[in-house]
């Protein structure tokens, strides 16, 4: 199963949805875990960190969605005008995992 991590697009967000850590136990128990570049940096995991756990880096949102069959963010997806709708971007099927903002 393809899980996705992508960087969060919003500038005061420093979290990431997984940290290095849990992707060990993740990719250990059969996972197949993606994560964009940069995506832990705000949060002190580098790309090297995230690799060292058995992640693949992505540098591209496109190819990381392509084919996820989860998504884990923080924030939910923005649709508005200074940024792209995030969602054109997932596989029909996608389960996405974040938090809800009401």
């Amino acid at each position: 199963m393809k899980i996705a991590i992508p960087k969060e697009i919003q500038a005061d967000e420093a979290r990431v949805a997984l940290t290095p850590d849990v992707v060990k136990k993740l990719v250990g128990s059969g996972f197949d875990i993606q994560v964009e570049s940069g995506a832990g940096i705000r949060a002190s995991y580098t790309d090297a960190l995230y690799r060292e756990a058995g992640a693949r880096i992505v540098s591209s949102r496109k190819e990381l969605f392509e084919g996820a069959e989860i998504i884990l963010q923080v924030r939910p997806p923005r649709a508005d005008a200074q940024v792209k709708n995030e969602i054109d971007d997932y596989s029909e099927g996608t389960v996405l995992i974040a938090f809800l903002e009401i």
